[in-house]
């Protein structure tokens, strides 16, 4: 669905703003280039707080939530019909490029080592939407319930020094345990 405003299926709504503190980016949002557009964000940034004139500044927070996959899925025109799972894989694939970008720019910063990376879903899948909403795979249920589909999600930390690679846990956690502010 490279290119189309989600809007375009919600005929009679006011089409949400893409904002910049409280300036307008944007409106309509144009959903298919949003990734990229946060990932750009979050590299500079990173580079903006990691060190000025090569000096380490203080740690910083930084919270992203894109805004896929979700329904309706969009994705950039140059990865979109690559996945074999359709827009939902191709908007999966693409956050999965972004992570890497976001990554190869803590490392170009010179603090991937002392930085903790949380990556997380926020629900299960939207199991109304069928292969569109995503898969919960052997779990029961998804999106909006209390089952196991619908609140086991997986969870990757990467904290050099403090968490040993390769390390599983089976303990329930949540977005809060690691900020309260998320």
């Amino acid at each position: 669905m490279g290119g189309s405003y989600w809007w375009e299926e919600l005929r009679g709504y006011t089409p949400c703003p893409l904002l910049d503190d409280l300036n307008i980016v944007e409106q309509p949002v144009n959903m298919a280039t949003i990734t990229q557009r946060y990932t750009d964000r979050v590299v500079d940034y990173i580079h903006q707080h990691a060190s000025v004139n090569g000096e380490r500044q203080n740690p910083f927070f930084l919270y992203l939530a894109w805004a896929h996959p979700h329904i309706t899925n969009y994705c950039d025109p140059s990865v979109c019909g690559q996945s074999r799972r359709g827009a939902y894989g191709d908007s999966v694939e693409e956050i999965d490029i972004a992570v890497g970008q976001i990554m190869q720019a803590l490392k170009d910063a010179n603090i991937d080592d002392d930085t903790m990376v949380f990556f997380v879903s926020d629900n299960g899948p939207w199991i109304e939407q069928g292969l569109e909403g995503g898969s919960a795979g052997l779990l029961r249920n998804g999106k909006g319930t209390t089952w196991e589909g619908g609140i086991r999600v997986p969870a990757m930390v990467r904290f050099p020094g403090v968490i040993p690679p390769g390390q599983v846990s089976l303990e329930p956690g949540m977005i809060t345990d690691v900020s309260p502010q998320c």
